[in-house]
C-alpha cells in the first residue's frame, strides 16, 4: 500500500466532509438546505464528531489543553452551548432588550478564534493547514456574529465544517511519523 503523505491528510478529510455534507442535502431533497441549519442535523453531528475526532488525535500527540478544548467545542456544538448563553444573556443580564445587548451576546464566540490561534501558534507544525482552518473557522465565526440571514447560517455552518475538517486533516499531519524511509524486511519484529 502507498504511504499518504501531506498534504494529502487535509485534503482528504476536506473531501469526506464535503462529500457528507452534500450526500445530506440530497437526501434532505425537497428541502436540502435543513440539512445544513438544524441544530440536530448530520452536518451539525459530523462537526461534533470531526471535533471529537480531532481531540483524541490531541490525546495521542499528548496535547491534553488542546483536546479539552476541542472536546467543549463538540459539546457545544452538538448541545447549542453559545445560543444557550447567549439566551441567558439577553434575558438575565439584559431583562431581554436585544438592542441594548448589542454585540455582548456574541462575545464569547470571540474566544473561539482566540483559542485557535494559541493553538495554532504553539502546534507550528504544517502550519498552513492549521492557519487555513483558523482563518476559515474565524470567516464562519464573523458571518455568524455579522449577519443574521439564511444565507448567511448556510455559509456559516458550511464553513464551520470545512475548518474543522482542516483542523483534524493539519492533526493527522502532525501524528505522523517522522521516518518516511520504508523498512526493510530485516528491521521488521518478531
Amino acid at each position: 500500500m502507498q504511504d499518504v503523505r501531506p498534504p494529502a491528510f487535509p485534503l482528504l478529510t476536506l473531501a469526506a466532509v464535503w462529500s457528507f455534507v452534500l450526500a445530506a442535502m440530497a437526501l434532505a431533497w425537497p428541502f436540502p438546505l435543513r440539512a445544513l441549519v438544524f441544530e440536530s442535523g448530520p452536518v451539525q453531528w459530523l462537526q461534533a464528531s470531526l471535533l471529537c475526532a480531532s481531540a483524541a488525535v490531541a490525546v495521542a500527540n499528548g496535547w491534553y489543553l488542546l483536546a479539552l478544548g476541542l472536546f467543549v467545542m463538540a459539546l457545544d456544538e452538538r448541545f447549542m452551548g453559545h445560543e444557550t448563553l447567549k439566551d441567558w444573556l439577553l434575558w438575565n443580564a439584559f431583562d431581554g432588550d436585544l438592542p441594548r445587548m448589542s454585540f455582548w451576546g456574541d462575545a464569547p464566540m470571540a474566544l473561539y478564534p482566540l483559542g485557535g490561534a494559541v493553538a495554532v501558534r504553539r502546534l507550528g507544525r504544517e502550519s498552513r493547514w492549521f492557519y487555513a482552518a483558523l482563518a476559515v473557522g474565524a470567516a464562519a465565526i464573523a458571518l455568524d456574529v455579522a449577519l443574521d440571514t439564511a444565507g448567511s447560517q448556510y455559509a456559516e455552518e458550511f464553513l464551520e465544517a470545512t475548518a474543522e475538517a482542516l483542523f483534524l486533516g493539519a492533526l493527522l499531519t502532525c501524528n505522523r511519523p517522522r521516518s518516511s524511509t520504508p523498512r526493510s524486511a530485516n528491521d521488521r519484529p518478531g
